[in-house]
């Protein structure tokens, strides 16, 4: 799930420049739609200047907070095309294809898929290149991490080999963890069956 900050935190980094007004905005969209707090300006502790994405790190980001982030990014994305893209709706395009096939790669490695759709590794494998192209389109190579090279790269083998790849997440998970995530978007998406482009 550190995928959901690494898509976020880019998204982050474009705001870092705006007016105040435009932060409020996107302080007011992570209160309202992530239960995230996020701060900028200067620390009265430290005296340091905090950036969004730092306030973004700091940020307990957990399990039910991605899966959140990840079934409804569309305030985000609607702030980001409003405040920064103008009339560049490929861009706009491009941001929001990305998010639905991250969010579609990680909804296929939290199921053991269907009957009528079983698990494969191939297909896993050919959609999650497709996901690091598209990635690398938007955003420098050198921006994707060690988690995501895992992701496209090997987490078809582990779901394979495990079918329940969350129990090697370092999330800390409530005993309902299950219960939540079977009734969540993210799951539902899953079971109607693979497409991610």
């Amino acid at each position: 799930m550190s995928l959901a900050k690494t898509l976020t935190k880019k998204i982050l980094e474009i705001f870092e420049g705006k007016d105040n007004d435009v932060k409020n905005q996107l302080k007011l969209v992570f209160k309202t739609n992530y239960s995230i707090s996020l701060y900028y300006g200067i620390s009265k502790k430290t005296g340091k200047r905090i950036t969004l994405c730092k306030s973004f790190d700091s940020a307990r980001v957990t399990f039910n907070t991605s899966c959140l982030l990840f079934s409804n990014f569309y305030p985000l994305l609607n702030l980001l095309k409003r405040h920064h893209l103008g009339e560049d709706d490929e861009y706009h395009t491009m941001v929001k294809d990305l998010w639905l096939q991250a969010r579609s790669l990680l909804s296929y490695c939290f199921n053991s898929g269907t009957i009528r759709n079983p698990f494969n590794q191939k297909t896993y494998l050919k959609n999650a290149k497709r996901f690091g192209k598209n990635y690398c389109l938007l955003y420098p190579a050198r921006s994707v991490t060690t988690y995501m090279h895992i992701l496209i790269y090997h987490m078809g083998y582990y779901h394979s080999l495990y079918k329940d790849v969350s129990l090697f997440s370092n999330f800390s998970k409530p005993e309902s963890w299950e219960d939540e995530f079977h009734n969540s978007d993210i799951y539902k998406i899953t079971k109607k069956g693979w497409d991610p482009s």
